[in-house]
């Protein structure tokens, strides 16, 4: 039997992320905005130019790999931050702005360690892969059809694999920030999700069905809306005016999403933890 019912958690997630939207947009802006910045500085510094287009080829992969060293470890200091205000609000202990952003930093180096864990566990999953490749091709004497039947079987098992570890590891983020963990966040997430993770899976499946059905929303209501204005000849600043609404919108739905992605697993780690192990007030502790 699940410790945990899948509408009281979509029902204490959308409570959480709406009734802190702007605050999360507010943080979300406060970090965002100078990782921008340096990514645009040194996107001009290698470039010469504001435009992707100008950069000489060789350059490219520097220079995607510079913007993911910044960009990366941005995100990742986000998802902390709100990991720590939306358990602290849970628990009726709320943050101001300036104590949210002093959390997440305290608990960005371990999140970062651990998202390296991953990284490195994400490419060793590959090695089967090649080594099943290669022997299927020497079976068939170097011909490539055993080579990419190898290849499509070992994909659909790594992509159940892949999915059934979502499901064991789903509060692994909020693991690793609220308790402090790193390796050890792995068997910690695994016990804590036991018994839950069919119900997990059904959360993880409403959750891209939602995120899906609003970017479908989103792109019809553009397309309507530049098909209207273009057949009606509305002037240009009319049309700026409408793409800058769509942008701003759009931006909306992606920070509404990436808030998600923090919170939702909070409150799955909090409802978990509280059903296996106590109440509120001793899930306080973990953060004196």
């Amino acid at each position: 039997m699940s410790d945990i019912e899948l509408g009281e958690i979509l029902t204490s997630t959308m409570r959480v992320t709406f009734r802190s939207f702007f605050r999360f947009l507010l943080l979300a802006l406060i970090i965002g905005v100078p990782v921008g910045v340096i990514a645009m500085g040194i996107i001009y510094a290698i470039v010469g130019d504001f435009e992707w287009a100008a950069a000489e080829p060789e350059s490219m992969g520097a220079l995607i790999a510079v913007i993911y060293l910044i960009a990366v470890p941005g995100g990742l200091y986000f998802h902390a931050v709100v990991i720590s205000d939306a358990y602290h609000g849970l628990i009726n202990r709320q943050l101001s702005i300036a104590g949210a952003l002093g959390e997440g930093l305290r608990r960005f180096p371990r999140l970062f360690l651990l998202m390296l864990v991953m990284l490195a566990l994400y490419f060793v999953s590959f090695i089967p892969m090649g080594v099943l490749s290669a022997g299927a091709g020497a079976i068939a004497g170097g011909g490539s059809g055993y080579m990419v039947l190898g290849i499509a079987i070992y994909f659909l098992v790594w992509s159940i694999g892949a999915v059934a570890l979502s499901c064991v590891w789903f509060v692994l983020f909020p693991v690793s920030v609220i308790e402090k963990r790193i390796v050890s966040g792995f068997s910690r997430a695994a016990f804590l999700t036991k018994g839950n993770r069919f119900l997990i899976l059904a959360v993880i499946l409403i959750f891209m069905a939602g995120g899906l059905g609003a970017y479908l929303v989103f792109f019809l209501m553009v397309g309507v809306a530049s098909a209207i204005f273009d057949g009606s000849g509305a002037g240009q600043m009319t049309q700026v005016i409408v793409a800058v609404l769509g942008g701003v919108v759009y931006l909306v739905v992606v920070a509404g999403f990436t808030v998600l992605q923090s919170v939702l697993p909070t409150v799955v780690y909090h409802r978990l933890k509280s059903a296996k192990e106590g109440d509120e007030d001793q899930l306080a502790d973990v953060f004196e």
